[in-house]
């Protein structure tokens, strides 16, 4: 159960009467609720009265832990006098970017066309008909900081719009046609590009390396952010570099930067030593002193990277980052119901920071005895004079390996020492005013951080953090669900609502699989899991594909306005469209279903052209590609049962199936004709026999039950074919457990015709013949396996 206020509670004094946000359920909304100023939320009423009373808009856009837009809420909105001129002139509206990323996505590209720059809190002036002819960020109470008073600068925009509006308006034009020559070039079809995932890859890990702190790790310098998708990419990299194309040196640089930046962020003040957990950024290039507030995406994200780095890499110490991490979300940032929070203020007592650092003097009172508070000053380079604002910001000074070869003890023993107390300090720390919580749950974070629980609930066999993924996955499938069919992104206090958006959707998607591969797919979780995400998917694909690769931010049921944008890049989270891609991707591997492949590689080609350009800022997709990369690649085995080798080129355009474990259930085995000999343009047949043990059946082609994964057939390797075409025989009934069945039993014959392209040069070829099938026996289903096998075509 979280601990900290209400981010939405009064600072101090009688508070002004409450204006429209007082009805709101977004707690950075109801942080304004007091100020004179005549707030509206986003929607209709607004916009119809701007257009009446034909008055710009004034939309102000931020977030409930986003240190900078407290601050201009105290100096200005909360201002009397400065609320007049707002109303006087404007129609003021008030946007949660996390509850509505449309229109902080749309607008923030605005912003950034306009001033070169942006961030939060957000704000843009807009026409009545919504478009944009000013924007900027903060901007305070009297001139300063470089920039414009808000009181000269509303003047200054009132003036210019009630004696130049069509100047405004050409103005606004303008940037919508910057705007949509952005989205434009995102949505050039890209079918004629190639996907060259090893070129990719090289590139992604050179523009790493420029961009590379190597004596502190991450990217840049000051501010310096997690660069979490790069994090799992290089992690996904180092366990197949062939995959990936990367040289032993390649991958030697991939991992010392992975391990740069994991120590630099574990050790830094970035990590909560006390608490668990990780701050948004770290304000210099040490990962020393953090920007306070704590996201749920940036955990969800960090946490799963040091379970994977920790057994990938064998350092029990990144494991204790990830457990404590979760450990820390769990306790103080989820609901009684399962449902996560989504951040935690910086500031507390008015103060940024404020509740997370300590004097030396603290320490000491704290923990009384001598030994501990010495223990701690020391391994965290306590001062009198501080690091932060003449406190401590705790980060380690001291390795834990130095200190425990000085006091002769092993590192675990000192290590758990350390841990002890500073639980000790924990305690002692809940009695200050904690920092504002943003208790509203998002659907698409909420993803994030139920696949971290799954995957490392699997990797480190915890069986606590899968119960909470399968807790909080119920939560929004009963809570942000509307009607059994729409999904919704945003709710607090049971009340739910704004229609889901890709990210939403793609974020889910990825959890559920998660969720599956943490269970038995046959279990009831994993298949109603399963179930859920076949069905998720259809909709995503109907309400968010673009005709020309990808998929729009928005659905057809969201505002429309004056331009859908369609993102690749990662950013803080990771890419929406790299996440429903890889979606997609694993879909298609667990279920069979082609389209979903052919669908999420339709969408990477059609992002082929910007991801070429720097593929470093497109780590999801590549990840994507390369987990399926991996799926294909088997142990195929030539007719007689000799192992052949896999080709070496991996074609990415192809559908691609399921990998059982090499040895699989032995249910059923693939037979093909050793050789074919074929002239080129020639066509021919290749008969293919299914082997189904006797105390088994599988499922048919087209089986009756939509959660049963159908009987696939396909082929691959390196003899190019202009068409291949699949006859699938009709299903027997069949009896299983005295249960009547429909399926393919014993020997079943598989029939491929195919027509080889006619510019084929002679010479041997491999055609690798794979089948997925589900086997089932005894009243029971056994995940989908996948077996291989390779016929010798010879052309000439």
């Amino acid at each position: 159960m979280a601990t900290g206020h209400d981010v939405h509670s009064s600072s101090g004094g009688t508070p002004a009467r409450a204006n429209r946000l007082a009805q709101a359920t977004s707690p950075y909304l109801l942080q304004h609720q007091h100020n004179p100023v005549d707030w509206y939320e986003w929607g209709p009423e607004p916009i119809e009265r701007a257009r009446r009373e034909n008055k710009p808009i004034f939309l102000s856009i931020g977030y409930s832990a986003c240190h900078w837009c407290h601050v201009m809420a105290h100096e200005v909105f909360e201002d009397p006098a400065i609320a007049d001129l707002m109303n006087q002139y404007f129609i003021n509206i008030k946007v949660d970017r996390e509850e509505r990323p449309d229109l902080d996505e749309l607008y923030m590209l605005a912003t950034q066309l306009m001033t070169g720059s942006g961030g939060w809190p957000m704000s843009v002036w807009l026409t009545p008909e919504l478009t944009p002819f000013y924007a900027g960020t903060y901007f305070p109470p009297v001139d300063g900081y470089g920039r414009p008073g808000f009181p000269r600068l509303t003047l200054a925009l009132a003036e210019a719009w009630r004696t130049r509006p069509e100047s405004m308006r050409a103005q606004a034009a303008k940037v919508v046609d910057a705007v949509k020559i952005h989205a434009d070039e995102m949505s050039r079809a890209g079918e004629n590009a190639s996907v060259d995932l090893a070129a990719w890859c090289r590139a992604a890990v050179e523009s790493s390396l420029d961009r590379f702190d190597p004596q502190y790790g991450g990217f840049g310098k000051a501010p310096k952010f997690p660069p979490h998708q790069s994090l799992m990419l290089w992690l996904t990299m180092l366990r197949n570099p062939n995959t990936a194309g990367l040289s032993a040196q390649a991958a030697s640089s991939v991992r010392d930067m992975l391990i740069k930046t994991l120590d630099g962020m574990m050790r830094g003040g970035i990590y909560d030593h006390v608490g668990g957990g990780f701050a948004r950024y770290s304000v210099d290039e040490f990962w020393l002193v953090p920007h306070f507030e704590k996201m749920l995406y940036d955990n969800a994200q960090l946490a799963p990277v040091y379970a994977l780095a920790g057994t990938q890499l064998g350092r029990p110490d990144y494991i204790r980052i990830a457990r404590q991490t979760l450990d820390f979300w769990l306790r103080e940032m989820t609901s009684a119901d399962g449902g996560f929070y989504s951040a935690l203020d910086a500031d507390s007592e008015g103060h940024e920071g404020k509740f997370y650092v300590w004097t030396p003097g603290e320490v000491r009172e704290a923990l009384r005895h001598p030994d501990e508070s010495q223990l701690i000053i020391e391994h965290f380079g306590l001062s009198d004079e501080g690091n932060f604002e003449g406190r401590n910001v705790l980060a380690i000074a001291v390795p834990v390996e130095t200190l425990a070869q000085k006091r002769g003890v092993s590192v675990q023993a000192l290590q758990a020492q350390i841990d002890a107390i500073l639980v000790k300090l924990r305690q002692t720390r809940a009695a200050r005013v904690p920092p504002g919580l943003d208790d509203k749950v998002l659907t698409g974070w909420s993803g994030l951080m139920i696949s971290a629980l799954a995957m490392c609930g699997r990797v480190l066999k915890e069986p606590r953090y899968l119960e909470a993924a399968h807790k909080a996955m119920g939560f929004i499938l009963m809570r942000h669900v509307e009607g059994g069919r729409r999904l919704l992104r945003a709710s607090r206090n049971s009340k739910a609502h704004v229609d889901a958006f890709l990210e939403d959707h793609a974020y889910l998607l990825n959890a559920m699989q998660d969720l599956v591969d943490a269970t038995s797919p046959t279990s009831l979780p994993g298949t109603m899991a399963r179930k859920r995400a076949l069905e998720m998917a259809d909709v995503m694909v109907r309400d968010f594909a673009d005709a020309a690769g990808g998929f729009f931010s928005t659905s057809r049921t969201h505002d429309e306005l004056f331009a859908r944008l369609k993102q690749a890049a990662d950013n803080a989270t990771p890419s929406a469209n790299g996440m429903a891609i890889r979606a997609l991707l694993r879909l298609a591997q667990a279920s069979g279903r082609e389209t979903y492949h052919e669908t999420a590689m339709h969408a990477v080609r059609g992002f082929a052209p910007v991801i070429k350009k720097n593929p470093g800022y497109f780590a999801t997709i590549l990840q994507s590609l390369i987990e399926d990369a991996e799926f294909q690649v088997s142990r195929p085995k030539i007719g007689g049962g000799a192992v052949a080798e896999v080709a070496p080129d991996i074609d990415l355009h192809l559908p691609v199936t399921v990998s059982s474990d090499d040895a699989g259930s032995g249910a059923f085995t693939v037979d093909v004709p050793p050789t074919l000999k074929v002239a080129p343009g020639g066509s021919f047949e290749l008969p293919v026999t299914l082997r189904i043990a006797a105390s088994y059946h599988v499922q048919p082609h087209q089986p009756n039950d939509p959660e049963a994964f159908a009987t696939v057939a396909r082929l691959r390797g390196s003899l190019p074919l202009g068409a291949q075409e699949w006859s699938y025989p009709a299903p027997a009934q069949l009896d299983d457990a005295g249960h009547p069945v429909s399926g393919y039993a014993g020997d079943v014959q598989l029939l491929a015709r195919c027509v080889v392209t006619g510019d084929v040069p002679p010479g041997q070829y491999d055609l690798r013949v794979t089948v997925l099938a589900q086997p089932c026996g005894n009243g029971r289903c056994l995940p989908p396996e996948k077996v291989t096998a390779v016929c010798l075509v010879t052309v000439g």
